[in-house]
């Protein structure tokens, strides 16, 4: 299995677990559907496994580029190898 690590802001981690994003705003869901497309566009495959460390508040992050503020972070790993 090959995986990498990506620190996610940790209210998005329901969704990416359990593909529910009832508790996301609309422009937090759309943000996190953006991160997933570039994902998949990049590896291929793309699904979270485990969380793991949990980085505590942070400025920077993998989604800050998609308009994600300073949040609560963890460490997600993903698997990105279909098998």
């Amino acid at each position: 299995m090959k995986t990498v690590e990506y620190v996610i802001p940790e209210h998005f981690l329901s969704a990416l677990f359990n593909g529910d994003i009832t508790g996301l705003s609309d422009s937090d869901a759309e943000s996190l559907r953006l991160f997933i497309n570039d994902c998949v566009d990049e590896h291929g495959y793309f699904h979270a496994i485990a969380s793991g460390e949990n980085r505590g508040f942070m400025k920077y992050h993998d989604m800050q580029s998609y308009g994600v503020l300073a949040c609560d972070c963890e460490t997600v790993i993903f698997d990105v190898e279909r098998v």
